[in-house]
Order: structure tokens, then C-alpha cells, then sequence
């Protein structure tokens, strides 16, 4: 495909739109995922158990509002850019013997919208079946995690939330997180989870 008269051109749209715009929307819904509905609190505390030193406020506050919102900014100016600008390449021009710049035809962004959807599209796909109550693969028990042994060889103990945490990160003291709303996090789906099994 990359070897034809038209290949450069073609490596050209690949290079520039199959890996960046895909890998910066896969992080922004990562970023979201740990920081939102994991649960950053739980988040930290997990890392804290496994390498002994809790991440500082500043990374905490990164992960949970200056990198969502970065990379957002990011993908609405290329999204406005290339529904509302011109999204060029620089072709051969055989005349003059060196590149020019060239906007692709209409029929390019068909094949943009194709490449970055193939990767992405399973972020909204998986999470609007998961909301539907659809499960493509079997619910697993969790795996085992040695919380205490870790506790214990780390001499990990227990965090005390602070004023700039509880206000800015919307932390609190029963693992419960959210400034303005109350995120529903992994903790929370787990106390719920277990207290429908005690209940059958």
C-alpha cells in the first residue's frame, strides 16, 4: 500500500492521523477513568502501597483537572481545525522540482475519520453496553492484592486528608471523592457490590 506511485501521500495520512489524535484520546479517557471513576484517593493509596511514597498534591491535581482539561483543549482545536480549517500536506510539484503545500480532497477526511475511529471507538462502544447493562465478557471476581503485607513491609499509614485536598481534589474521609458532585468511584461500586452479596 505504501510502496505505490501515491504511497508517500497515504503514509503521510497515516503518520499524521492513525497514532496522535487516537493515543491522546485513549490517554484523556485513561485520565478520566483513574482519576474519576477508579478513584484518584484510591488511586494514590494503591501506589502508595506499592512503592512506599504517596504521589505529591501537584501530580494529584494534574491527573484530576490541568491534564483532562490540556488534552481536551487539545482535540477541540483539531477537531475545529480540521472541520473548520484546512488540514494540508506537501506534495511533489514536478515543475518546479520541490514540495508544496496541498490540502487534501473532501474524500480524505472519510479515510481520518475511518483511521482514528478504528482505535477509539471502542471507549464510547464499550461504556454505552456497559450502561445498557450489556457485558461482552463475564464479570471476574477480583484478583487478589496484598493491601496489609504491603501496608506493613512499606510502613504505610493511613492518610490524613488535608484542607487543600478536600477542597480542590474533593477528597474525603470515608474514600467517598467529588468538589461540586459526588463521583460514583471503584470503592463505591465494591461496598455496594459486596453488600448485595451479604444480602442473598
Amino acid at each position: 500500500m505504501f510502496a505505490n506511485g501515491a504511497g508517500n501521500y497515504i503514509f503521510t495520512i497515516f503518520d499524521n492521523f492513525s497514532a496522535n489524535i487516537p493515543l491522546l484520546v485513549i490517554a484523556l479517557f485513561e485520565c478520566i477513568g483513574v482519576a474519576y471513576f477508579y478513584g484518584l484517593q484510591q488511586f494514590s493509596e494503591d501506589i502508595e502501597l506499592m512503592t512506599g511514597s504517596r504521589p505529591g498534591l501537584y501530580l494529584c491535581i494534574c491527573w484530576k483537572i490541568i491534564s483532562p482539561a490540556i488534552m481536551t483543549a487539545i482535540l477541540v482545536a483539531f477537531v475545529l481545525k480540521m472541520f473548520f480549517g484546512d488540514v494540508d500536506y506537501e506534495a511533489w510539484d514536478a515543475a518546479t522540482g520541490s514540495a508544496v503545500k496541498q490540502t487534501w480532497p473532501w474524500w480524505t477526511y472519510i479515510i481520518i475519520v475511518v483511521l482514528i475511529g478504528m482505535s477509539v471507538m471502542w471507549i464510547p462502544f464499550i461504556a454505552l453496553l456497559e450502561l445498557c447493562g450489556i457485558r461482552l465478557l463475564p464479570q471476574e471476581k477480583p484478583g487478589w492484592f496484598p493491601t496489609e503485607e504491603l501496608r506493613e513491609d512499606n510502613n504505610v499509614q493511613p492518610h490524613e486528608i488535608s484542607e487543600v485536598e478536600r477542597r480542590v481534589l474533593g477528597w474525603r474521609e470515608d474514600g467517598k471523592e467529588g468538589v461540586w458532585w459526588q463521583t460514583q468511584t471503584y470503592r463505591d461500586r465494591k461496598k455496594e457490590e459486596e453488600e448485595a452479596e451479604v444480602m442473598v
